[in-house]
């Protein structure tokens, strides 16, 4: 893992992110996302509107809230990036979202996914959607620091 951490606002951190990626030239890109916010409507019709491919991962159907949020999923989204003006506006509508900490990952294959899954948050057990990274190859992922501001940079590849 390498942390490339970020001072300033989020408006630097996207700019950096993008300028970063720009710099690689490698498309296709996948942006995957957590719709914590509930806005998979906005989203996919923005996709719609300017011809980004996109699929919306209800984990099997779990898309359901049992009482006080304890157990929730929430839609994930993944994004194909085919050249860096679809990047641009994908960055722009979006990355507010890394921001909120909401979880925001980039990776050059549409390898990432999503589970309904367990784990312990603050001493209380949770059921919500989580990633599941796949390392069985050379891949990259680009997760977004706190608040936006850094990325880390997971992979097996030297």
């Amino acid at each position: 893992m390498h942390r490339l951490s970020g001072e300033g606002d989020v408006e630097e951190g996207r700019e950096f992110l993008m300028a970063f990626l720009t710099h690689q030239a490698v498309f296709s890109l996948y942006v995957h996302f957590v719709d914590e916010y509930e806005l998979s409507e906005d989203f996919t019709t923005f996709f719609q509107q300017n011809q980004i491919d996109y699929t919306v991962d209800d984990c099997d159907g779990n898309l359901k809230s049992y009482g006080y949020r304890r157990y929730h999923y929430y839609s994930c989204l993944t994004v194909k990036i085919k050249n860096p003006d679809d990047l641009q506006l994908l960055l722009n509508k979006t990355y507010w979202l890394a921001s909120e900490n909401v979880f925001y990952c980039i990776s050059h294959s549409n390898s990432l996914t999503f589970e309904w899954g367990d784990f312990l948050e603050r001493g209380v057990k949770r059921r919500r959607s989580i990633a599941v990274f796949d390392f069985n190859a050379l891949k990259t992922y680009i997760t977004t620091d706190y608040d936006g501001l850094g990325f880390c940079l997971l992979s097996r590849d030297t």
